[in-house]
């Protein structure tokens, strides 16, 4: 994914089924879990957390605040799902 727009730039799905024997596969493998299954913000944070630190961008000690329960990315906003303010 593009961080700046969100346009998806690649996909890819392993569906763990040997293809030389399709006929015998469940039905349920053959669906792109990428696009169709749910991931909860937990799941995929630690991934983001990780680009951050590798890539320099933020560093151990640096802290993030949503003091109104919304934070500003590029030309969108996040809002806090439950429109909390989380002040320290």
């Amino acid at each position: 994914m593009d961080p700046r727009t969100g346009e998806i730039l690649a996909l890819a799905n392993e569906m763990g089924f040997d293809p030389n024997r399709f006929t015998t596969v469940n039905p349920a493998l053959g669906k792109n879990k990428a696009i169709t299954d749910c991931f909860d913000p937990g799941s995929t944070s630690s991934l983001s957390r990780a680009a951050a630190f590798e890539e320099g961008a933020v560093k151990e000690k640096d802290s993030f605040y949503c003091e109104n329960g919304n934070y500003a990315v590029a030309d969108r906003v996040i809002h806090e799902a439950q429109r909390k303010s989380h002040v320290p």
